[in-house]
């Protein structure tokens, strides 16, 4: 059983046409065993640059099993899980893995910076992608394994994995994603078909119905999210001259973007 949502959570989204989706009810998932030795990004990215690295499995509750990773101190062997160090997680955006947050230097690299910066970095990885292309029941070549959209990834993969995280550490999760969320006249809406037969299927009308956050403000607002036993932190990084892919690989990102999200969590403490 996920535990429930009870600690305060910070979060951090940025993207080229910023968008949020967050569910803070965290539905029941099952967790599976860590992966033995470090495979995958661990060993073919990671470990090469001098970091320790763990892998885990997580099973949502409609039975994708996605692989996380993670990096539990800096460099230097210091900081992190072993020092009470607050748990980072960051989600990938639209048609990549995990490995986005990993590919540049180490001094480039948000992953990394939080690292060496005394965080427990955790790597989300979204079903689908080449670490996290396992079911429980579907094989990944039935067309069956690919019926999901966002929808599915904000009611059962963010709570499984957040969850996964607040339960390994037993401290608040702290979250930072990109992209991948759809945004319709300024208000977070479900997934659009594109066609207005398929949108009819769905969802009974031509258009996608917009998401209930009633919490949420519009973008480009920084508001303070609020639920029963949460207190919640939203902030969005918008930076105009910035592409998409800017954000995560751009050799400028940790002086416009990563300085500015270590400071937004240390503000909070």
């Amino acid at each position: 059983m996920a535990p429930e949502c009870r600690t305060r959570t910070s979060i951090v989204f940025f993207s080229f046409v910023s968008s949020l989706i967050w569910s803070c009810s965290l539905v029941p998932g099952v967790y599976g065993p860590a992966v033995g030795e470090a495979t995958g990004i661990c060993a073919s990215t990671v470990a090469p640059n001098g970091y320790k690295c763990q892998e885990f499995n997580v099973r949502t509750e409609d039975g994708y099993i996605l692989t996380m990773h993670r990096i539990p101190e800096g460099r230097n062997g210091d900081g992190g899980a072993a020092a009470g160090g607050q748990p980072v997680l960051l989600q990938h955006g639209l048609l990549v893995d995990g490995t986005t947050w990993v590919l540049n230097s180490p001094e480039e690299s948000l992953a990394y910076v939080l690292a060496d910066a005394g965080y427990d970095v955790w790597i989300a990885n979204t079903r689908g992608t080449r670490w996290s292309r396992r079911h429980s029941t579907l094989d990944p070549s039935s067309p069956a394994y690919w019926r999901w959209s966002w929808d599915e990834l904000a009611m059962y993969e963010l709570p499984a994995t957040v969850g996964f995280v607040y339960q390994k550490t037993g401290k608040k999760v702290d979250y930072v994603g990109h992209s991948m969320v759809a945004y319709r006249d300024g208000v977070p809406s479900k997934f659009d078909f594109g066609r207005r037969d398929a949108n009819l299927r769905q969802y009974g009308q031509e258009r996608p119905r917009r998401t209930t956050c009633r919490h949420i403000r519009r973008v480009p607002a920084l508001p303070q999210l609020r639920r029963p036993g949460l207190s919640l932190r939203l902030d969005i990084q918008f930076v105009p001259e910035f592409a998409h892919v800017d954000f995560i690989i751009g050799v400028s990102a940790k002086t416009v973007v990563y300085d500015q999200i270590l400071a937004f969590f240390r503000r909070l403490g």
